[in-house]
């Protein structure tokens, strides 16, 4: 199977996930016009890495899988 660019972002951000799982996640915050200040908790920003590490990686695997198949076949 090849590996695209797509999975190879993929999996760098299920290793930096699993990365911050073992150091106790990361924080960020975001600043929308100047004012307010969201912060998302440490182990939410840490999962939501990791599951689009996941889904991208995944997804990238089925389009190939796919464009592998013979005809009729899905």
């Amino acid at each position: 199977m090849r590996i695209t660019r797509s999975m190879v972002v993929g999996i760098a951000a299920i290793i930096l996930g699993i990365t911050a799982f073992a150091y106790q996640g990361f924080s960020m915050q975001t600043t929308a016009g100047g004012q307010n200040i969201w912060q998302v908790p440490p182990m939410v920003a840490t999962a939501m890495l990791l599951a689009a590490g996941v889904v991208l990686v995944t997804a990238e695997a089925r389009t190939i899988w796919l464009k592998v198949q013979p005809p009729g076949r899905k």
